[in-house]
Formats: C-alpha cells, structure tokens, sequence
C-alpha cells in the first residue's frame, strides 16, 4: 500500500489539501498528516508549554482529518517536535516508510523571494534531503 506523508501548517487550508489527495487518485493509500512543532535549543522538549502546543496543533489536524473524511479520504494524524522543520519531515520520511511526500508552498513576498535567492526553500530542501518521491504543489 501506498503511504503518503503531508506534513502541514496549523492554518492550512483544508480545500488545498483536498485537491492533493484528488489529483494523487488514491483512495486506498495510507495517508499521513504531519506537524511539526518547531522548537528552539534552547526549549526542554517537554515542557509544560510545549505538551499544550502539541495537544492544540492535533486537535487542529484532527478537524482538517474529518473534513477530508467527508470526501471519503482516511488520515492519520500526526504531530511532532523538531529543532527544525525540515529535518523533523526528512526523519519522519526516512523512519515512516513513505513512499511519497506533498509539499504546499507558501505563498512568498518580496524579501521571501530575495531570501530564497540567498537560501534554499523547505520544499527544496526536504527535496534535496529524502529519497521518495516529492509532490510540491504551488501556491494557490
């Protein structure tokens, strides 16, 4: 079985992620939404603060799991601590057993699109990082 990881921003919108699953056609694939909670070094893992955080940002991707349940698309939902996003996403790929990743870029203003002159971007990182295939999906 085909399994799908779709790591995502607690203020994601729930229709693009809809159009995700509905241009991959795979009502039978294992689908996985991840979260990561990016912490500084600074920050004790488990933190009073930080078992809150993760608690809201599931039940947020609890809600964006039952609209997609709706349209007959099951998900897990999955919310992890990372000192950076992009390596919490490739650890998660590389111990998950995916066998695909969905990206959404963000949307980027004029000083995103002179920063990713100068650095590269999540998805092309993540890209660079793991050995699955990467579907990143445009901005809206």
């Amino acid at each position: 079985m085909r399994r799908v990881l779709i790591p995502v921003s607690t203020n994601v919108n729930h229709r693009r992620v809809l159009s995700a699953l509905r241009l991959l056609q795979w009502k039978e694939a294992d689908y996985t939404l991840l979260n990561i909670i990016e912490l500084p070094q600074s920050t004790a893992t488990y933190d009073e603060v930080v078992i809150k955080m993760i608690e809201k940002h599931k039940k947020i991707l609890e809600e964006l799991s039952d609209y997609l349940k709706e349209y007959g698309y099951e998900t897990k939902v999955k919310v992890a601590v990372s000192r950076d996003i992009v390596s919490g996403i490739v650890e998660e790929v590389k111990n998950g057993g995916y066998s695909m990743v969905v990206l959404f870029r963000r949307p980027r203003g004029f000083w995103g699109r002179i920063g990713l002159k100068l650095f590269k971007s999540v998805s092309q990182r993540v890209l660079d990082d793991v050995t699955v295939p990467v579907l990143i999906l445009p901005k809206e």
